[in-house]
């Protein structure tokens, strides 16, 4: 597969994996994983034939390609327009301690990407309440919340359906695993013989080259995504974000690791890089402040970035009866009432990341819930 922008960017070899595994603690291989891409080791990688097997199955599932067509169609064009959306919510709210997740310990950013993205489609199917339109099934958090910090769905599951060596995925083939391969949770299956509570680069490297064992293929497919769409507008991006789609991102784009009193960071440097769209900010505000529209990007490299994450003028979107609860949950700032952005994300102008390749994954096979689903809204 060939690799953005060749004259910025190098192959991740097996030298650079090797240094990364020398190292002793976490942090030290996070950091290591992080000056890596921004030497220019490419984790992200560019594949035209899978876009286009990926488009073919997108025409199949929902009769369009882009996200502009089937937004129009389906009737929540605009819905999104001069608004917040905030679709990280539901995960922040029903999986407590979920962001920043697991730091990439090697070039795996497109399956921490894809997890990230099912993962917050899965949250806002959850938080709606509603039956499930295939299946009629009311879904809810799967396992009580014994520990979240790792993350929600396995990353390691989806590197293992890259099915070879080395580092480095493309975002479309990604996509196609959620849809014909499936999601698992991060958590402990003791009847599969498998805890994916924690990432590590150990769990990572079991099965990638043969693939998931068959008992986990069988887990995974039980819960597919049912569909993508490519987000091929700024106004697709945005509506799709309103309707709760998580989005998985590839690009060379680099971004500060400060974010500036609004939660806001801008181009620096550039990285071969997939990460995850979890907001959209619409509002005259930020027209007027940034010249255009925000998007929230959710990075993989755990609490890589510091300053504000307060979102602008979001108290009066907290309902009274759960600001306490959310409180405790680093969801609101006590000392403003308002929503705050997750650790580990920040806030761009989409005129700094419009280039990006986006697809919104759609829908998928949840879980039943365990208890109710509300009482994990209302705690």
């Amino acid at each position: 597969m060939p690799i953005f922008r060749k004259d910025k960017f190098r192959e991740w070899t097996a030298d650079i994996d090797a240094a990364i595994a020398q190292l002793k603690t976490r942090e030290q291989r996070v950091a290591e994983t992080i000056r890596a891409y921004k030497l220019g080791a490419a984790g992200a990688l560019v594949d035209t034939d899978s876009q286009a097997e990926l488009m073919a199955m997108q025409q199949a599932e929902s009769g369009y390609v882009v996200g502009s067509d089937l937004v129009t169609a389906k009737g929540f064009a605009d819905l999104g327009k001069g608004k917040l959306s905030i679709p990280f919510l539901a995960c922040s709210v029903l999986f407590p301690g979920c962001f920043p997740g697991a730091g990439q310990e090697r070039g795996d950013c497109v399956s921490h990407g894809i997890a990230g993205a099912c993962a917050m489609t899965f949250a806002n199917e959850i938080w709606t309440g509603l039956p499930d339109e295939e299946s009629g099934i009311i879904e809810g958090v799967p396992y009580g919340p014994e520990r979240w910090s790792e993350g929600i769905i396995s990353s390691a599951v989806f590197w293992w359906m890259r099915r070879r060596g080395g580092d480095g995925w493309d975002c479309s083939t990604a996509v196609r695993r959620a849809m014909d391969g499936g999601c698992v949770l991060m958590r402990n299956y003791p009847d599969l013989g498998f805890d994916f509570s924690d990432y590590s680069r150990s769990m990572t490297a079991k099965y990638a080259t043969s693939g998931p064992p068959a008992n986990v293929a069988a887990e995974a497919a039980m819960h597919k995504m049912r569909g993508s769409i490519q987000a091929d507008t700024m106004e697709a991006t945005r509506d799709l974000m309103a309707a709760g789609y998580g989005i998985i991102d590839c690009g060379s784009e680099g971004y500060r690791s400060t974010r500036d009193q609004n939660g806001v960071s801008t181009r620096s440097g550039s990285w071969a890089h997939s990460m995850k769209q979890a907001g959209f900010d619409d509002r005259p505000w930020a027209h007027d402040e940034y010249g255009g529209p925000l998007v929230l990007i959710n990075n993989n490299w755990g609490e890589w970035n510091r300053g504000p994450r307060d979102i602008v003028d979001s108290a009066k979107y907290v309902p009274e009866k759960l600001r306490k609860r959310w409180e405790s949950l680093d969801v609101v700032n006590p000392q403003t009432g308002n929503i705050m952005i997750p650790r580990g994300a920040f806030w761009t102008p989409w005129s700094q990341q419009s280039r990006r390749y986006r697809n919104a994954v759609t829908g998928g096979n949840g879980w039943k819930p365990k208890e109710n689903v509300n009482q994990w809204l209302l705690a």
